[in-house]
């Protein structure tokens, strides 16, 4: 209940948790496309920090899982309490009005009442965020280490479920709020982005809505996990291994020649997990001071793993060596692991120098974020528009690079936490 305090006040003691533990507020710069955090320990600090960058050129986010310590990792919250949906227009947003408006309004009816006929669950608020809504659910604490996994497995679910039958395909409920560490646009504050400046309003209020969540996520069993194991690799082929390849071809002078870089430590597990024995050991030893190395192989503990990601990793920093070498990603790179379809309408996007790997994929990731979205249980991107802004944007390098690996589609449909990515 309010009780003589404001709406505001209450949504940010009572629902958050205000003054129980940490809370980030997550403060975006329009200008210099860059955010930083604050942290604040009860309501009168959170006010402080709003009445600051509540104003152009910033935008005020906060984080809706309470924290024990200050810091924006998932693993400083120790229990999550909120998840929301975040419904909004495909691709570009209006102002919430007319159509629009009852659209988004027939969304949350839609999703309230799925919810509350399929789980019992009960919406505690409802927001405007800026040019969409957020629909807020409250339950009792759950301990992030014993239910973090469950979670995530009953929020795709769901997602999936509530997409097969949406009523409007234009309007998508992202699926990508499921972390435990998610932000929020802070009601109370502007969505500055937007000239008109919306003011992030609470449409609806039922802070006595705490839900039973622990006994619909006790009902989802988890596969048992299998931990990464040590594989036994064949010495015969050991030199055939992609690290050994990589080493015979010569690294770059500004990988060194030294024992403690990331490739001699891959051949050394591969060394032990083949099983070498000293003398065995000392003719791989020869074999790398024939190719022009110091003798780098030793014998790591059990408590570190071969990982294919780690080569992958050291090829997409040195993409100028892979095309001179004409060496290719030697393992799987990415891993679609949903169908999509493709809309080949043309979409605008901020153009932006991209020089390296990782500068693509988040370009990727940002532009699908904004644009893709799911229609009955599959994803739609605007692939060839983004196709466009790679080539007009990529280095020369880079192309090559995706040329090379034959990425161009599969980078097209990245999307961070929707797809593995061995790197």
């Amino acid at each position: 209940m309010v009780e003589g305090r404001s709406l505001y006040a209450s949504f940010y003691e009572d629902i958050i948790g205000v003054g129980k533990e940490i809370v980030e507020v997550r403060i975006q710069h329009l200008e210099k496309k860059y955010m930083f955090s604050r942290y604040v320990n009860n309501l009168n600090e959170l006010l402080v920090v709003f009445k600051r960058f509540n104003q152009y050129p910033y935008n005020v986010y906060y984080g809706i899982n309470r924290r024990k310590v200050a810091g924006r990792k998932d693993s400083d919250i120790e229990y999550r309490r909120i998840f929301y949906f975040d419904i909004e227009r495909n691709g570009e947003k209006p102002i919430i009005e007319g159509e629009y408006e009852k659209e988004l309004i027939s969304t949350v009816e839609y999703i309230c009442n799925k919810m509350e006929n399929k789980y019992n669950l009960k919406p505690c608020a409802l927001v405007k965020s800026g040019r969409g809504m957020h629909l807020y659910y409250k339950h009792e604490e759950l301990k992030r280490e014993d239910y973090d996994q469950k979670f995530k497995t009953w929020w795709k679910n769901i997602i999936e479920d509530l997409s097969e039958n949406n009523p409007i395909s234009s309007i998508k409920f992202d699926d990508s709020v499921f972390n435990i560490g998610r932000i929020a646009s802070a009601p109370g504050t502007n969505h500055n982005k937007y000239p008109e400046k919306p003011f992030r309003k609470i449409l609806k209020y039922a802070p006595e809505n705490i839900n039973n969540l622990k006994i619909i996520l006790d009902s989802i069993i988890l596969p048992k996990y299998k931990p990464i194991v040590s594989v036994k690799i064949s010495k015969k082929k050991l030199l055939l291994e992609p690290v050994f390849k990589i080493l015979k071809l010569g690294v770059p002078m500004n990988e060194g020649r030294y024992v403690n870089n990331i490739l001699m430590f891959s051949a050394s597990l591969l060394c032990r997990d083949a099983g070498l024995n000293k003398e065995e050991i000392e003719e791989i030893n020869n074999k790398l001071v024939e190719w022009g190395y110091w003798k780098g192989i030793i014998m790591p503990g059990s408590e570190y793993n071969y990982n294919p990601k780690t080569i992958n990793n050291w090829c997409c920093k040195n993409i100028d060596w892979c095309i001179s070498k004409n060496f290719k990603l030697p393992y799987k790179f990415l891993i679609v692991p949903f169908s999509f379809e493709i809309n080949i309408e043309e979409k605008e996007f901020l153009d932006r120098e991209l020089d390296n790997i990782y500068e693509v994929l988040k370009y990727c990731s940002e532009f699908n974020e904004k644009y893709c979205y799911m229609n009955r249980r599959v994803w739609v991107f605007y692939k060839e528009s983004l196709l466009k802004k790679l080539q007009k944007n990529c280095s020369e390098e880079v192309k090559k690079f995706l040329d090379l690996n034959n990425l161009w589609n599969l980078v097209c449909v990245y999307r961070e936490n929707k797809i593995v990515i061995n790197m």
